[in-house]
């Protein structure tokens, strides 16, 4: 999944760059980029919770998955702290 992070973060750098003359084709790039990457990141999520469960209590398992979730939220809001809004 820190792959995934790397590659969200490398799409906003990407971004960041050229916001300011981005045409709508390479906007729409970069939100399908997006996208992605949170789809990929949620598809790790759901392929490991059930091995987690084989090993940890339903209580246990969901603490870890709460903790992951709020430590990729914190780190989204950072990222999205630092990134410029898009000019229509």
């Amino acid at each position: 999944m820190l792959r995934k992070q790397d590659e969200k973060y490398a799409l906003l750098k990407e971004y960041a760059k050229d916001y300011l003359r981005m045409t709508d084709t390479e906007a729409e790039k970069y939100i399908r980029g997006r996208a992605s990457v949170d789809r990929a990141i949620l598809e790790v999520r759901l392929k490991y919770f059930p091995l987690f469960r084989k090993v940890l209590s339903g209580k246990s398992t969901a603490l870890f998955f709460q903790l992951d979730w709020r430590l990729g939220l914190i780190m989204d809001l950072q990222l999205a702290s630092q990134t410029p809004v898009i000019e229509p």
